[in-house]
């Protein structure tokens, strides 16, 4: 190589970054994660690894007001859906009046 080529930064050929310019990824084994924060030194057992929440830990709950409005929100859907199978039940018996009258018409002509 010539002199020329080796003095760019391109060029270089040491194997360091250049200063501020990316990290190098640690060799080796990585560890694994052991689980969240809570858990770590108290796990004494497997079972422990499968609860929801850490001991001591409360699972938040609704108030009655919230769950009143949770349980209008559902039956309103209910609601809803059965007018919506009424009015598809309806569409249907027409389209199959419809579809018969077209056929004893067709059959009235054909004869």
């Amino acid at each position: 190589m010539t002199p020329a080529l080796e003095e760019g930064p391109v060029a270089s050929t040491s194997s360091k970054p250049a200063p501020g310019t990316s990290k190098e990824k640690p060799k080796g084994p990585q560890k694994k994660k052991k689980g969240p924060k809570s858990y770590q030194g108290k796990v004494k057992c497997k079972e422990d690894w499968h609860r929801p929440y850490p001991q001591g830990y409360s699972i938040p709950k609704l108030e009655p007001s919230a769950m009143d409005s949770v349980f209008n929100m559902a039956r309103t859907l209910m609601e809803f859906t059965a007018k919506e199978q009424d009015l598809s039940m309806q569409i249907i018996q027409e389209i199959k009046f419809v579809e018969s009258s077209i056929n004893v018409e067709y059959q009235c002509r054909t004869w």
